[in-house]
């Protein structure tokens, strides 16, 4: 049997977020889904569960760093979802992680059943840094809801919320062979595979994972930001730093500290500065540092909080 579309939610067992998340789509109506659970947080010897399906030499040399634990579980769940897909043969799908709230417009997206083939996706939020094409590049999707799509020019964190297809996730599993390998965004180069990434405008959904985070503490351990974090909100330093950073990465000095592969290095440093330089003179693409706290860019429902969003 083949079905045409599901919703699917990533979380793991005990997760508060998992409630809220649950109690919106209720309220939205939204009732077709299905949680796929990472392993218990809670239990002993949790890294027996999740080591076996981990290739640690391959990630750390993709990524140039380890993988925390809760990394590799986010991924493990996603892969378990991206299987289940093409064992159940679903055309399309939605991958929804359980720190988003979404938009009563994320709910007519879902009533309109929007459906496509091919070596895409499309996330409904995506937070810096990255580069959009811009409007006479963009595909318009349902003009009475006014939704434009838009394809990424570079690398995009659009992993919160994102639709897919069968055609993906065959290539995904494939590439992958269904291990942990890299982040779950994403654990290969996409502009190398020809994925194209396209993102919603306005976003229909908002990250939202209540004060409860499983990996930010671990990142923060395994990637310690050089400069502290008040330090860049002063304007003129953070200008500096930009223009330090740009230098850094497009010539190619990062590359010889960050310990990673080359394609990692390309797609998600090199590539986004090169287009950060290009834009600075031609304002050709969509800078997603300018928008994505823009109320424009939300459903009218979110604009009151578009202020308070952080990832």
């Amino acid at each position: 049997m083949t079905v045409k579309a599901k919703l699917f939610i990533l979380s793991m067992k005990g997760s508060p977020r998992l409630i809220f998340l649950k109690n919106r789509l209720k309220k939205l109506g939204i009732k077709n889904y299905k949680v796929f659970y990472g392993t218990n947080i809670n239990i002993k010897d949790r890294k027996k569960f999740i080591y076996p399906h981990y290739n640690k030499k391959i990630a750390e040399d993709y990524i140039g760093r380890p993988m925390t634990i809760n990394e590799i579980d986010c991924e493990l769940t996603a892969i378990k979802v991206y299987k289940y897909i093409i064992k159940k043969k679903i055309k399309n799908a939605i991958v929804m992680h359980d720190d988003v709230y979404p938009s009563k417009q994320f709910k007519k997206w879902i009533d309109r059943k929007f459906f496509f083939t091919g070596l895409k996706i499309i996330g409904f939020f995506c937070a810096p840094p990255g580069f959009l094409e811009k409007k006479n590049k963009s595909v318009k999707i349902f003009k009475d809801m006014e939704i434009s799509l838009h394809l990424a020019k570079t690398h995009i964190f659009n992993g919160w919320c994102m639709q897919i297809n069968y055609d993906f996730c065959k290539y995904y599993i494939g590439i992958t062979r269904g291990v942990v390998r890299g982040l779950n965004d994403f654990a290969f180069n996409f502009k190398k595979a020809n994925i194209s990434v396209f993102q919603t405008i306005p976003f229909l959904v908002y990250p939202d994972d209540k004060g409860v985070s499983y990996i930010r503490n671990e990142r923060t351990n395994v990637e310690k930001p050089l400069i502290p974090n008040f330090i860049k909100k002063n304007i003129i330093i953070k200008k500096i730093l930009i223009i330090l950073r740009t230098i850094y990465f497009t010539t190619y000095i990062g590359y010889y500290f960050k310990k990673c592969s080359l394609d990692y290095y390309k797609e998600y440093y090199f590539d986004k500065y090169k287009i950060y330089l290009i834009n600075f003179f031609l304002r050709i693409y969509i800078n997603i540092n300018k928008i994505y706290n823009e109320e424009k860019n939300y459903p009218k429902e979110f604009k009151k909080i578009v202020k308070f969003i952080k990832v």
